[in-house]
């Protein structure tokens, strides 16, 4: 298969797909990796589902707690997730229908500071930016506009909370990218064109470096009237809200004209930045019809090392998904995709990114593939929501 067949399935694979039957979640018997990191298989604890759900978020509180939030037809909600048993209590809605853009590709994003309120983040009418919170006795505030002036596309909201619990937010508005800082006072300020040219399905994804802001995003740059599609890194003073040149991470270009629908992911490990993509390098190959999985390691956003390659078979591969857990283990989920089917697979490091275990089949889907999850790893279990054409789903595994 060549480029343009690897980029038509890249496409495809973002698209809802017919499928029939029940939910089918599968977890490998056992593994074969030569470190530690995925020794312990997870064990399925159960299965959350949200029929009405389009995209989904679940998210940790500091306290232990875990939330999801979705989107539906009908508005924006939220909920505790109950870990023991997988159940989800009583939703509270956010946002009316008139307020949200219900695609799986815009999920929400969702936060919660220390002895403080829920964060809830999303898209409205591709438009705007709106962030709202939600108090300990589960009453959601009116949202606000976060951007400014409405664009003709505002896409892919991502949210961390600083360490004084501040929100930040990064998205993308025109193929550009935005990034917003909160004050003291939780005055949001937006600051446009921190990339003037980005691939413009591809989620920007912000993390904080001590005093600075880091964002991982997939850049769109021309190299001999070529486009390339690298995964760049860009760092930003949270005090002054001045951002460096961006830095390419990937040790090889990826040259595509069409839009992969993948961006990065990233965590910290050990004291740096570790960040996670997918890229079809090998597709500039007529022999080649896969994409891989990549990862890299820096300091400090600004020099990374040589890529670590997770993935090596003929598969599709996107969509990779990075969290670390208190005890510095990290934990990478992505998605999967053959002629013969999808899943979302797994792995894990116990080493900060330089290595990882063999992968795993964490689920499997007989209504669709399943797509645009999130991970989240609280108190020894993992956290993984996903949708597919059944609605919204949040399964629960024991780690320990």
């Amino acid at each position: 298969m060549g480029l343009s067949l690897v980029v038509a399935a890249l496409v495809a694979a973002c698209a809802p797909t017919e499928g029939t039957g029940s939910t089918d979640q599968t977890v490998a018997a056992s593994s074969t990796s030569s470190t530690d990191a995925s020794e312990t298989v997870p064990v399925p604890v159960g299965v959350v589902d949200v029929d009405e759900a389009i995209a989904l978020r679940v998210s940790g509180g500091p306290d232990g707690s875990a939330w999801l939030a979705w989107t539906a037809a009908a508005g924006m909600s939220v909920a505790r997730l109950v870990l023991d048993d997988a159940t989800l209590g009583p939703p509270i809605k956010v946002s009316g229908a008139e307020g949200v853009t219900a695609h799986p590709i815009e999920r929400p994003a969702l936060a919660s500071a220390p002895d403080g309120p829920l964060y809830v983040a999303w898209i409205s009418g591709l438009e705007d930016v709106r962030l709202a919170t939600v108090d300990s006795a589960g009453q959601a505030s009116e949202a606000v506009r976060v951007s400014g002036q409405p664009r003709h596309e505002t896409v892919l909201v991502h949210m961390i909370l600083t360490d004084q619990g501040r929100p930040v937010l990064s998205w993308l508005e025109d193929s550009t990218l935005s990034v917003a800082f909160a004050d003291a006072e939780g005055l949001v300020s937006e600051h446009e064109g921190v990339d003037q040219r980005t691939c413009d399905c591809c989620h920007p994804v912000p993390i904080q470096i001590g005093d600075e802001i880091g964002v991982g995003y997939r850049d769109a740059a021309t190299i001999d009237a070529k486009t390339v599609r690298d995964v760049a890194f860009i760092v930003g003073s949270i005090d002054s809200h001045a951002f460096t040149t961006p830095t390419t991470i990937a040790d090889e270009h990826w040259f595509l004209e069409g839009c992969p629908f993948s961006g990065p992911s990233v965590t910290s490990g050990d004291g740096e930045i570790v960040v996670a993509w997918m890229d079809g390098r090998q597709s500039l190959f007529p022999d080649q019809d896969a994409t891989a999985i990549w990862v890299d390691r820096s300091a400090d956003g600004i020099k990374f090392g040589k890529d670590l390659r997770v993935t090596d078979d003929d598969a599709i591969h996107r969509s990779p998904l990075l969290f670390t857990d208190a005890v510095g283990t990290i934990h990478l989920l992505w998605e999967r995709r053959t002629p013969d089917g999808a899943s979302l697979e797994y792995t894990r490091s116990v080493d900060s990114g330089r290595s990882f275990g063999d992968p795993i089949p964490l689920v499997g889907n007989d209504d669709g593939a399943p797509r645009e999850a999130s991970i989240a790893v609280i108190d020894g279990r993992l956290l993984v929501a996903w949708a597919d054409n059944a609605g919204g789903h949040v399964g629960v595994w024991d780690l320990s």
